[in-house]
């Protein structure tokens, strides 16, 4: 009994799992269609079995015409196993406007009947025909998605040729694309191949073929119209003559409304619907250490004429121009896929620092409403001495190097005291006779006499005309560092010729970032290491703007390839040449 019931499970299992094999879907080529327009529906069994199923019975298709069929089987391995695709595709032509819903198809593989998924359709209405005459052979037409959008709103126009007979389709010319200087035009990628349909207009068969494909997007608001699209067919007469003819599409009327009124303030026209991302590569970093920061917006929208919003971060990162990835596709329904920014970041001090949220304001035309939204903060941790520690290491060097400045100033004007008043004050030897000792005694109080009135009047010299000569010695001071930073700035630059000349990149970056900093020095007269906002301030104010404006752009050349940016073709003999004129200028 037992033995049975075992028996019994695994028959049930065994059941299980090939039922599990087998799938069965209704698969349509769109679900939003106009009236007339064609539609394809794939009912598709799918197993990984070799297994007998019977036709598919097809559900009702109410609300469509069925103007063809197809059947087809497809097999496919992967990792050694087998799987049989079985198809059969209807053509559709929707006959009514709205939601019209095809309930599942069935189909018995085994002895089991499956049943597929129900499909629903938006159906809309027909685009407006040119009226066509029982004679007219061949005609053309502008098909738009939609007549009335809003500003940046994309408008997908198909052009369509008809014709009775496929013989008129045979041959024809490219198509002449007209000016339309009211919209921004984008080409949609089709297929090279011809492709041909049946459609049904005024109660005749037609054949039509898909010309070409156009993304518009409105430049102003009110009405704008489309100019006509033309090309020449060659119609055959008989069997060995034909006529050209020249067909042109009417003009087509597209209304633009204005926006709702009370935009926020950041709206600056995107329309669409999107999702805004930001990241960073990192979140743990080294003082000097790069690291990339992205925003990404995704959706489907106006991407060709957005632009991402800036960001706002402490001025302790120094961050360097974005550079834009564009990663989308213009497509039937629109511009989808993402656009990204990218900053390099530079920490200059340890601690931690939070990379604000970034807002992005768009109009979603379908809602008819603006929505702003909101990425997440970002938290970059640097590791290193904080700016506080920084400054003060700096200021306690500088008081170091002020006070030794001070004592080799005032050894250079203080002069050596003749040895002669020196000796008044020595001791003398313990081995002298009497006689040398009293001869002594009495040449030291000769020189005491004459040195006290020697000492006490240079005393009093000193005393009094020390003011002046410390300033003195101030400026002489000065006057040699600067002559030696000239010197050196010299000296500099025939070392970063030699390094450009041997394509040394690495002494190139390292001289030419001294060199940029001593220019600084120079004009500021002190010694110390410059940020940008620093220096760019110090050079407006010492040289010209201008001046200013050029050292910041070398010096963010210089940055964005010290860190690995931009090494590639990097043109060291251009780059000297630039800092040589600034050198020059600055020893002016």
């Amino acid at each position: 009994m037992q033995l049975n019931k075992s028996i019994f499970l695994l028959i049930l299992l065994a059941g299980t799992f090939v039922s599990a094999q087998i799938s069965f879907k209704a698969v349509p080529d769109k679900t939003s269609a106009r009236i007339g327009e064609r539609i394809q529906l794939s009912f598709i069994i799918t197993t990984s079995q070799d297994l007998d199923f019977e036709q598919v019975t097809f559900p009702s298709f109410a609300g469509f015409q069925m103007i063809g069929r197809n059947v087809g089987q497809n097999f496919s391995y992967t990792n050694g196993r087998m799987t049989k695709q079985y198809m059969e595709t209807v053509i559709l032509v929707p006959q009514k406007k709205g939601k019209i819903t095809i309930s599942g198809g069935y189909v018995m593989v085994d002895g089991k009947k499956y049943q597929s998924n129900s499909v629903t359709f938006n159906i809309s209405e027909a685009a407006p025909k040119t009226k066509v005459q029982d004679s007219q052979l061949v005609f053309m037409e502008v098909i738009l998605d939609k007549n009335k959008v809003y500003p940046n709103e994309n408008i997908n126009a198909e052009i369509k040729l008809y014709a009775k007979s496929f013989d008129a389709l045979r041959r024809r010319s490219d198509l002449e694309v007209p000016g339309m200087s009211d919209f921004q035009v984008r080409e949609v990628s089709k297929n090279k191949d011809r492709d041909f349909e049946q459609e049904m207009i005024n109660n005749q068969v037609y054949i039509s073929e898909s010309i070409a494909e156009y993304q518009l997007t409105p430049k102003s608001t009110g009405e704008l119209v489309i100019p006509a699209f033309a090309l020449r067919v060659a119609i055959p007469i008989d069997m060995f003559d034909e006529r050209v003819v020249q067909v042109r599409t009417n003009h087509r009327s597209i209304h633009v409304v204005d926006f709702p009124a009370n935009a926020p303030s950041i709206f600056k026209g995107a329309v669409g619907d999107f999702r805004l991302l930001t990241h960073l590569d990192k979140n743990d970093v080294n003082t000097k250490e790069s690291v990339n920061y992205e925003i990404e917006l995704i959706g489907e929208g106006n991407f060709s004429s957005i632009i991402l919003p800036k960001i706002d971060v402490p001025k302790d990162l120094e961050v360097y121009p974005s550079k834009t990835r564009n990663s989308f596709q213009t497509t039937s329904s629109g511009e989808k896929g993402k656009i990204v920014d990218r900053y390099v970041m530079v920490p200059q001090y340890g601690g931690s620092f939070k990379i604000p949220e970034i807002e992005f304001c768009y109009f979603n035309p379908k809602t008819e409403k603006y929505i702003t939204i909101t990425s997440d903060a970002q938290e970059l941790n640097v590791k290193g001495e904080t700016k506080q520690e920084t400054q003060t290491k700096t200021e306690i060097a500088k008081a170091d190097s002020i006070k030794q400045d001070s004592a080799k100033s005032m050894k250079s004007i203080l002069p050596e005291i003749p040895s002669e008043i020196t000796n008044i004050f020595k001791k003398p030897k313990n081995d002298l006779s009497v006689d040398k000792q009293e001869s002594s005694s009495y040449n030291s109080w000769w020189y005491a006499g004459l040195g006290l009135p020697l000492i006490a009047g240079l005393v009093w010299f000193f005393v009094f005309r020390k003011p002046k000569e410390d300033n003195e010695g101030e400026l002489d001071m000065a006057e040699f560092n600067a002559s030696a930073l000239k010197s050196k700035l010299k000296s500099d630059l025939k070392d970063l010729k030699l390094a450009q000349q041997s394509h040394d990149k690495d002494s190139f970056l390292r001289k030419a970032n001294e060199i940029l900093n001593d220019i600084v020095v120079k004009k500021a007269g002190e010694h110390k290491l410059y940020d940008v906002i620093e220096a760019k301030n110090i050079l407006s104010n010492q040289v010209s703007n201008d001046y200013a404006f050029r050292w910041e752009k070398f010096y963010n050349d210089i940055q964005s390839m010290s860190y690995g940016m931009a090494t590639n073709g990097l043109d060291l003999e251009g780059k000297y040449v630039v800092i040589e004129d600034l050198v020059k200028e600055s020893l002016k």
